[in-house]
């Protein structure tokens, strides 16, 4: 997939400190996905408690993906 065929996702979070940056980070590289701004929203509900690339922010955000991006496991 192209890069300008590349599913153009946006992470948000309360504070932008610690979730929608690990968020990007779990996302780049993943091909056929662009951590970027686009058009259609989906909330997750992740509490914006957690450190910066903790595991068990990993651990959520892969589970609440799952539906919407396919994230390979040594990602």
């Amino acid at each position: 997939m192209g890069k300008s065929a590349a599913k153009k996702l946006l992470f948000i979070c309360s504070r932008n400190k610690s979730c929608s940056l690990t968020a990007e980070k779990l996302i780049y590289g993943i091909p056929g996905y662009r951590a970027l701004e686009g058009k259609e929203v989906v909330v997750l509900h992740i509490a914006d408690k957690y450190e910066f690339m903790a595991e068990t922010l990993i651990d959520e955000l892969k589970t609440r993906l799952a539906r919407y991006v396919t994230i390979l496991e040594d990602a």
